[in-house]
């Protein structure tokens, strides 16, 4: 019963536009402890089953300045900086690095979780992925 409160709860909290499946915003903010605002767009999002999740998230300019100056995003001054995994597996929402110095990320490791978000001020758009540890823990 718990856990069907707990999906329920996932699903009317993230949007309706999800195309890819479930964006669980609970497990993200659980791994990186990252609160997500109230209001977001799920573009695309996916989970390969074995080690990688990622999505893209639509926030108007106001809430993804906010939330990027909150959480202590760096500028991305070297493109070399920043590599997504997640990119080979979006359809619709690749991640183009040349958006006029409006770009920033934040890429940490907890306890065998890689997580790395990137924003760009200029589509309003955040990436997100996080790579987890395998079934066996590895």
């Amino acid at each position: 019963m718990r856990l069907a409160i707990i999906f329920i709860f996932t699903l009317f909290a993230t949007s309706c536009d999800n195309k890819d499946g479930l964006f669980d915003k609970l497990y993200y903010e659980k791994v990186t402890g990252i609160k997500f605002p109230a209001r977001y767009k799920v573009l695309e999002t996916f989970d390969n089953g074995e080690w990688l999740t990622g999505s893209v998230i639509k926030m108007d300019s106001l809430t993804l300045t906010e939330f990027v100056f909150k959480n202590h995003f760096d500028k991305i001054i070297n493109v070399q900086e920043v590599h997504l995994l997640a990119e080979s597996y979006l359809k619709e929402n690749k991640l183009n690095l040349t958006s006029n110095g409006k770009m920033y990320f934040i890429s940490k490791s907890v306890n065998k979780n890689n997580w790395t978000f990137v924003a760009d001020l200029n589509s309003y758009k955040l990436w997100t992925e996080i790579s987890y540890p395998d079934w066996g823990g590895k």
